[in-house]
């Protein structure tokens, strides 16, 4: 599973969630999921952007909004200072975690590395 939390939306994170994408699509039968939460409280502005997304990049995992004050998400202790964190994991175990504030292709590698590790 590749779990992606984000509190902005640029191209680093687009181009991030296009590359899961894929490579889940391209693993699904060896399990793999994926899933994007967006944080925000502009729900309506933000659900609009996600939808454009989604159709443009033709996107097959689900991008949801959240709220990162309920307590399911503070039981992920999220760093508030933190715009992306990323969780690779599986069998609840978590096997890689990444917390950003910028998206470049080398932590792309990275991610996608302990994907490929995980399965």
């Amino acid at each position: 599973m590749v779990a992606i939390y984000s509190r902005d939306m640029d191209k680093g994170l687009i181009s991030l969630i296009s590359i899961v994408d894929a490579y889940t699509k391209k693993h699904e039968k060896k399990a793999l999921s994926s899933y994007v939460v967006f944080f925000t409280d502009k729900n309506d502005s933000q659900r609009a952007k996600l939808t454009s997304i989604a159709k443009d990049k033709k996107l097959t995992i689900p991008l949801t909004i959240g709220d990162d004050k309920t307590s399911e998400a503070k039981a992920f202790k999220f760093n508030p200072k933190v715009k992306y964190t990323i969780i690779v994991y599986k069998d609840n175990s978590v096997k890689a975690n990444f917390a950003l504030n910028a998206i470049d292709l080398e932590t792309v590698t990275k991610i996608m590395d302990s994907a490929e590790k995980m399965l």
